[in-house]
């Protein structure tokens, strides 16, 4: 570990002596430091590897993905071993840092085929260890048999469907939401210029998110909603059967209402809002901020110039110097917003989000 030998100076009644080998993890946790690794996103579809390196004192991982012959990082792990983990054994090191690289990267595992390379083989010293020490039964175990046995399996290639409607004295709506096998959140919600009962906004919305998928082209789909049971809502009954023809595999789980929060606001928020008779769509914008309110303080683009957003924190990291027309207030902004970037010594400037990585 690069910063070993400083650490060992920060213990308790260590003899702290600034030597050779300290002033050599200085200079090279500068050069790493001004030469950041920029991370990036996986691609959908393309297998993941995982590389583990472990030493006496602690263990490293990186997540990377292989695109047009080019490697790239996309996520790093690295622990220092407590005392009582520095006793472990080389193999029992590896597997240690698998697991916890499993932990920490269970979203990525469970979206992606991850191939694991490590000196030790952690997955085969698991295998053989089991076989070698197999549970010893009493009753004989019956292999078909497994306690999440009514949880649906569902394929990498199937669709979340998640589904609600409302019907209140402000007004009708239905809310739906698509999630892909791999992860991504799709919102729709429509405001029904017609009259509905509760149960019939129920069978609107499953009936728009069946359209829906059929538009997206989607064939096996998991439907996650309120289901209704009336004889006087027959018709959509039978649409929806006609719909279910359209899709190679289609299953259906009753969730209640307060199991989906999301699309019961999505619905209500239709069923309440106003939309004037000219207009069609009145798209909702939900945005992320990455930086507190006070950034608005800085003026950094005056109209009609061309200059980026962040010319005056490059600026500031570079010389030091303030804008000449920058209040007392907006150098206090300037200064705490600088100290959330790095410039690297060919003039990038990049973000320090969490964990460490830069963007």
């Amino acid at each position: 570990m690069i910063c070993e030998p400083i650490f060992k100076k920060l213990k308790v009644g260590e003899h702290v002596m600034w030597d050779d080998q300290c002033q050599a993890a200085f200079d090279k946790i500068k050069e790493v430091l001004s030469s950041p690794p920029v991370l990036s996103l996986p691609v959908a579809g393309l297998p993941l590897s995982l590389y583990l390196t472990v030493t006496d004192t602690a263990i490293r991982a990186m997540l990377a993905q292989t695109v047009d012959k080019e490697e790239r990082a996309i996520f790093y792990i690295s622990k220092k071993f407590l005392d009582y983990e520095v006793n472990y054994t080389p193999l029992e090191k590896s597997c240690f840092a698998l697991v916890c690289a499993t932990k920490k990267l269970t979203h990525y595992m469970l979206s992606y085929s991850v191939s694991v390379y490590s000196k030790m083989d952690p997955i085969k010293a698991v295998s053989d260890f089991v076989a070698d020490n197999p549970i010893e039964e009493t009753e004989v175990v019956d292999t078909w048999s497994f306690s999440d046995e009514d949880v649906v399996h569902v394929e990498d290639d199937v669709w979340d469907l998640y589904f609600n409607g409302a019907s209140n004295y402000m007004g009708y709506g239905v809310g739906i939401l698509f999630i892909s096998p791999v992860g991504e959140h799709v919102p729709v919600s429509i405001k029904l210029d017609f009259n509905v009962t509760n149960n019939a906004a129920e069978y609107e919305a499953c009936l728009l998110g069946l359209r829906s998928a059929l538009d997206l082209g989607v064939k096996k789909l998991l439907i996650l909603g309120i289901y209704i049971k009336s004889q006087s809502l027959a018709l959509y009954k039978t649409r929806i059967e006609e719909l279910e023809n359209y899709f190679e595999d289609i299953q259906y789980i009753h969730l209640p209402r307060e199991e989906n929060q999301f699309i019961d606001a999505l619905s209500k928020l239709d069923a309440l809002i106003n939309i004037p008779d000219h207009i069609d769509n009145m798209p909702i914008c939900v945005e992320r901020r990455s930086s507190p309110a006070y950034v608005k303080a800085i003026d950094d683009a005056k109209e009609g110039e061309t200059e980026p957003w962040y010319t005056a924190i490059l600026k500031f990291k570079e010389t030091g110097e303030y804008p000449s027309d920058l209040a007392m207030r907006g150098k206090h902004a300037l200064r705490m917003l600088s100290a959330q970037f790095i410039r690297t010594d060919d003039g990038q400037l990049y973000k320090k989000m969490a964990q460490g990585v830069l963007l």
